[in-house]
């Protein structure tokens, strides 16, 4: 991380992870990718976002025309996460995420090894839910 964030800076990477925590997936994956793509999206949320649309079950589908029409978004919103973070497009480390903790990678899951080594890593944000 560059230049230190403002107070207001750190408020709204934490109100966008603090939205991101009590989204309703039924609302489907757009609101998600917005956040995603939003300049202020911090790593921690980005990650969060990434494991909460479930990519195991998308890395079965070898490629996007084999996933159904109301699967796309969050297949879409998976295959940009795992871009962006690659290219270090997330700035900020500002939220604390480690999908172990967070007990979503199953490692018995033959899928799970075609998740990029780089959504595996362990983001050690100061800011946990709560902690502000």
């Amino acid at each position: 991380m560059g230049t230190p964030l403002t107070t207001e800076e750190e408020d709204r990477i934490t109100a966008l992870h603090e939205e991101v925590l009590d989204y309703n997936w039924d609302d489907g994956a757009e609101r998600m990718l917005e956040i995603a793509r939003d300049p202020t999206c911090d790593l921690g949320t980005a990650m969060q976002i990434y494991w909460n649309a479930q990519p195991v079950f998308y890395k079965q589908f070898a490629s996007r025309g084999d996933v159904e029409s109301y699967n796309l978004a969050s297949f879409d919103l998976v295959a940009e996460i795992e871009k962006k973070v690659a290219a270090g497009f997330y700035k900020s480390g500002l939220v604390f995420y480690d999908p172990r903790e967070d007990q979503v990678i199953d490692d018995d899951d033959p899928d799970t090894g075609k998740i990029p080594p780089v959504m595996l890593q362990k983001v050690e944000g100061k800011y946990y839910r709560g902690d502000q």
